[in-house]
C-alpha cells in the first residue's frame, strides 16, 4: 500500500522542480530497501524507512533516507541527505517537505539549490521552490536566513567572473528576475556593491541598486540613492548612479545628481555628470589636484582610465589656485560683474594656494581671507563651453620609474568659448621696468594679476602656473602690476644728522 500512495505522490513532488514531470506519473523505485510501513489515523500517514532512489522516465531522481507521508493533506516529508536533480535544476538539504495542494518545496539545512540552464547556484539554511500553477505561470523560490547566490555570467568564456551576492533575502520569479533585499553585498573580480536592496534581470543583464548604493571598481568608487548597472555578456557597459552621485577617482572626484559612467574593456572611457532640473542649485562639480571645474554638464574622457580632458558645458567655471588677500579693509568694485579694482587697506597681503587647502576657522588670524570677494578668491575661468586638457606630469620631473603609475595628472591647457571671462596670475612681465633700487628686493611670488574679458581664452600652464594666455576677440581686460615693498625706514648715521638738508640753511633735528 506505501508504494502505491508513495508513488501515486511522487511525481507531483518531482513536478515542484520540473513541470513536466507532473504529466506522467512513471517513477519506480530503483533502490528501496524493505519497506515498513507505520500507519496513525486511519491510515492517513505513513513512513517509509530508506534510504532509497526514485527514478522517472524524464531522467529526475530522488534520494533520500527516510520518507513520511501524509496522504491526506499530499505532503511529503524527507528526511536526511536529500538529493533531487532533473535535467534543469538539482536540490540537496538535510530535510525538505513538498506540499502537493501548493505545489511547494520547503528545504531546510545546508541547502543547495542550482539552476542549470541560468547558470545559478543558492546556498543558505532554507529555500522555499513554488512551481508553476495556472494562477501561477512562472516558478518563484525565496530564500531566507542570509543566503548566498552564484550568478554566472551568460557568456561561457567569463565563467571565471560570476556574480557572487549574499542578503538578509532572496527573490527570484521565473528564471531572470532576481531581487535581494537586507544589507546586500555583491562581489566579483572586477567590482564591489552594496546596497539596501538590488534587482537583477538576466534577460537584460540589469543589475539595479538602491538605498546607499556603492559600486567599487578596479579605480574608482562610485556612490548615490540609486545605481544602475547595464552589462553585456557579463561585462559592464554602463553605470549610472543618481541622487547625491559621487565618483572617486585615481585623478578625479565627481559629484552631480547625476553620475553616468561608460566602459570599454571593463574600465571607464568617459564619465558624464549632468544637474537636474528639480534641484537647480546642485550643479556637477570636478576636482582633481590642481583643478575645479563646475557647469550645467561636465564630460570626463579617461581612455585606459586615464584622465586626459573634461568638457564643461553651461555656464562653466574653473579654478586652478586660491589667491588670499588680507588686509585691514577689502575693497572689490566690479559692475556687472565685470572685474575693475581692488583695494586693499593696512597690512596688506596677497598670497597664492592650493584650492584643496582647508578654509581658515572663524576668528582666526586669516579670518580676512575667508571674507575676501570671490570674484578675486581664486585664479579662475568661465564661459559658456570650458574644455580641460590633462597629462601626467613632465618627465623631467617625472617620480621614479617604480612610482610612475603614482604620479597624479595636471592641467596642461583650458580652454574657454562663448563670454569667456578670466582672471589668473603671472610672473611680473619683464618688459617692464623695474623701479631703482628695487629688482633685486622683489620677493618670489608676487605676480601681476590679469583680468580679461574675450570670445575664447586659452590658458596654458607649466608646473602648474599660467605660463602662456592666448585671447581671441578681446572684449576688456585689467593688467595690475604688484606694488614694491616699501622701503624699512634706515636709522641716521651721524654724518647724515650733521648734513644740512638739500636746498635748505637749517640742519636736521
Amino acid at each position: 500500500m506505501i508504494r502505491r500512495v508513495l508513488f501515486l505522490l511522487l511525481p507531483f513532488a518531482l513536478a515542484a522542480a520540473s513541470p513536466a514531470a507532473a504529466q506522467t506519473s512513471e517513477c519506480n523505485p530503483v533502490d528501496l530497501p524493505e519497506v515498513e510501513e507505520v500507519y496513525q489515523g486511519a491510515g492517513d500517514i505513513a513512513t517509509v524507512q530508506g534510504p532509497f532512489l526514485i527514478r522517472c522516465v524524464n531522467g529526475a531522481e530522488l534520494r533520500a533516507n527516510q520518507g513520511t507521508l501524509n496522504r491526506l493533506t499530499r505532503e511529503l516529508f524527507l528526511v536526511g541527505k536529500v538529493d533531487y536533480r532533473d535535467a534543469q535544476r538539482t536540490l540537496t538539504s538535510d530535510q525538505a517537505t513538498y506540499t502537493s495542494i501548493t505545489r511547494r518545496l520547503y528545504a531546510t539545512g545546508n541547502v543547495v539549490f542550482t539552476n542549470i540552464a541560468e547558470g545559478t547556484t543558492i546556498r543558505g539554511p532554507e529555500l522555499e521552490y513554488f512551481a508553476t500553477t495556472p494562477e501561477r505561470p512562472e516558478p518563484q523560490v525565496n530564500a531566507g536566513s542570509r543566503p548566498h547566490l552564484t550568478l554566472m555570467p551568460r557568456d561561457t568564456a567569463r565563467s571565471d567572473a560570476p556574480l557572487e551576492i549574499d542578503a538578509d533575502r532572496l527573490n527570484v520569479v521565473g528564471s531572470d528576475n532576481l531581487t535581494a533585499f537586507g544589507s546586500v553585498v555583491i562581489t566579483r573580480p572586477d567590482l564591489n556593491a552594496t546596497a539596501d536592496e538590488a534587482r537583477y534581470q538576466g534577460g537584460t543583464e540589469t543589475l539595479g541598486l538602491r538605498g546607499k548604493a556603492v559600486v567599487k571598481g578596479k579605480d574608482n568608487v562610485l556612490s548615490g540613492d540609486t545605481i544602475v548597472a547595464e552589462l553585456e555578456k557579463g561585462a559592464l557597459q554602463e553605470v549610472r548612479s543618481r541622487g547625491d552621485a559621487v565618483l572617486e577617482a585615481t585623478d578625479m572626484r565627481v559629484t552631480a545628481p547625476d553620475v553616468q559612467l561608460f566602459f570599454r574593456e571593463e574600465l571607464v572611457e568617459r564619465t558624464v555628470a549632468r544637474s537636474d532640473s528639480s534641484a537647480p542649485a546642485s550643479r556637477p562639480l570636478a576636482v582633481t589636484k590642481s583643478f575645479r571645474l563646475e557647469a550645467d554638464s561636465i564630460i570626463a574622457v579617461t581612455p585606459k582610465q586615464e584622465l586626459e580632458r573634461v568638457n564643461a558645458i553651461g555656464r562653466a567655471r574653473g579654478e586652478t589656485k586660491t589667491f588670499r588677500l588680507v588686509g585691514d579693509s577689502i575693497e572689490a568694485i566690479a559692475p556687472g560683474r565685470q572685474l575693475e579694482r581692488v583695494t586693499a587697506v593696512g597690512r596688506a597681503r596677497g598670497e597664492t594656494v592650493d584650492t584643496t587647502a582647508s578654509a581658515p576657522a572663524a576668528g582666526s588670524a586669516d579670518t580676512a581671507t575667508a571674507e575676501a570677494p570671490s570674484l578675486i578668491a581664486s585664479d579662475w575661468i568661465s564661459g559658456d563651453t570650458i574644455i580641460g586638457h590633462f597629462a601626467r606630469g613632465d618627465s623631467a620631473t617625472a617620480p621614479a620609474p617604480t612610482e610612475a603609475a603614482d604620479s597624479a595628472v595636471e592641467l596642461q591647457r583650458i580652454v574657454a568659448r562663448g563670454t569667456a571671462l578670466a582672471l589668473y596670475r603671472l610672473e611680473r612681465d619683464s618688459a617692464r621696468a623695474e623701479p631703482a633700487g628695487n629688482a633685486a628686493e622683489q620677493p618670489s611670488g608676487r605676480r601681476a594679476v590679469n583680468f580679461v574679458s574675450a570670445d575664447a581664452i586659452t590658458l596654458t600652464f607649466a608646473a602648474g602656473e599660467v605660463d602662456v594666455a592666448e585671447l581671441h576677440g578681446v572684449r576688456r581686460g585689467i593688467y595690475l602690476d604688484p606694488a614694491p615693498p616699501a622701503a624699512a625706514p634706515e636709522s641716521p648715521t651721524a654724518t647724515d644728522a650733521a648734513a644740512p638738508i638739500a636746498g635748505g640753511g637749517g640742519s636736521t633735528p
